[in-house]
């Protein structure tokens, strides 16, 4: 299999669950998960499992959290290159009450947001990105950086995206004629066309494509899938329904590590989506953002059993 560049976001996630009712200046008792997340993470992760080289690029400091990254790495076969920058490596810690809602989140990504491309695309990243066929990146890179990145890859290098954001999402519009396929929701398309979301594909798809946006897969939670590639026709699957849901947020990046590990080996779209789809099954139905156990025969396996 061709190796895989995936450039963006590796950070810590903490979750603190509370166990009563939440009260203003209270202590609170609960408990407080902590994981390694990010969309270039896990789509990095999910395809060294499905039997792809990756080397895996990302904004990170010297502290106590690049060595959590580092050592959520170590176990997969990914070639890890950080770029040491100063300040903190980025965090999100979230609050939920006892009822599962949000109370409070903060969010620390402030080394994503003052990346700069002078300081985080060193020559050995300019010479990775100069070098590979296959490119993804998250949202958690700032214009200036996807800026020169469309500058530096090759006309046939494949670059696949990863919107993160409804926010975040518009910092592709200055490459965007550049990406070969945007991975979002229909929120982080209704940000990135600038318009309300019709029940008609063709409709998006054709405002996508008056952007420049060459392909794109779009999710929407529970609800259809839709997918189209350069000049391709447009698939439209409904995923089948989980009945233990366990943890949703990898389910996107699941998606289009399917995706991508279909299309770059020769398969055509509509088998990529469903690849890509049956990979997000196995992943929501386990608590994470990744399946740890995610293989090729696995999703295969599962893909064979709900048709």
């Amino acid at each position: 299999m061709n190796p895989v560049l995936i450039i963006g976001g590796a950070h810590i996630d903490r979750k603190g669950a509370m166990e009563t009712d939440y009260i203003i200046g209270a202590s609170i008792p609960g408990t407080i998960e902590e994981v390694v997340g990010g969309g270039a993470f896990n789509v990095a992760a999910n395809l060294s499992r499905l039997g792809f080289g990756v080397t895996f690029i990302s904004p990170r400091a010297d502290d106590t959290n690049s060595i959590k990254v580092a050592n959520a790495i170590k176990p997969l076969s990914i070639s890890d290159k950080p770029v040491i920058l100063k300040g903190s490596t980025p965090s999100y810690t979230a609050l939920i009450d006892r009822h599962g809602e949000l109370v409070a989140a903060l969010a620390d990504m402030k080394l994503y947001d003052n990346l700069s491309s002078e300081t985080f695309l060193t020559d050995d990243v300019v010479n990775e990105l100069k070098n590979c066929g296959i490119l993804i990146t998250d949202a958690n890179l700032p214009e200036n950086v996807l800026t020169r990145i469309s500058k530096t890859i090759s006309d046939d290098c494949h670059w696949y995206a990863i919107a993160v954001s409804p926010a975040k999402v518009k910092r592709y519009l200055p490459v965007i004629e550049r990406i070969d396929c945007l991975a979002m929701n229909m929120n982080e398309a209704k940000a990135i066309t600038d318009r309300s979301i019709t029940s008609d594909f063709s409709e998006l798809r054709k405002s996508l494509e008056q952007l420049g946006l060459r392909g794109a897969i779009i999710t929407n939670g529970a609800d259809e899938i839709i997918a189209y590639l350069n000049g391709s026709e447009h698939i439209t699957l409904k995923p089948k329904a989980v009945d233990d849901v366990a943890d949703v947020t990898g389910a996107g990046d699941a998606t289009l590590s399917g995706f991508v590990s279909v299309i770059e080996t020769g398969g055509g779209i509509k088998q990529a989506l469903e690849f890509g789809i049956t990979a997000a099954r196995l992943t929501i139905a386990i608590k994470g953002a990744q399946h740890p156990l995610l293989t090729n025969d696995l999703v295969l396996k599962e893909l064979e059993q709900n048709q």
